[in-house]
């Protein structure tokens, strides 16, 4: 399967709930210049890699592009803030979203 762009031009922070290996978090979605707030949850986490090009200290974290590739064993969700060499890669069993309005 050929890695999606699911979303562009999204501001997020994430949040981790060990106890059920859950991670997740709200999104805005910028599309058609209409903000719309989602949330996305990454279900049964089995690994998450952190890449970092950019020096530190931001000011917020930009989540560019979402790419979601399924595997054997799941999906790989690569989260791409700002350029393609800062990344967070998540390996799960299930990604949803939801949207409000």
């Amino acid at each position: 399967m050929t890695p999606k762009e699911v979303n562009r031009d999204a501001h997020t922070h994430v949040q981790v709930v060990p106890s059920s290996w859950q991670h997740g978090g709200p999104i805005t979605l910028a599309s058609d210049s209409v903000p719309q707030i989602a949330t996305m949850t990454l279900e049964d986490v089995s690994d998450v890699q952190i890449h970092r090009s950019v020096p530190l200290d931001w000011d917020y974290a930009e989540l560019t592009e979402i790419y979601v590739t399924a595997t054997e064993t799941g999906l790989d969700v690569e989260l791409i803030l700002w350029v393609e060499e800062t990344t967070v890669l998540v390996r799960c069993t299930r990604l949803s979203v939801t949207t409000t309005t």
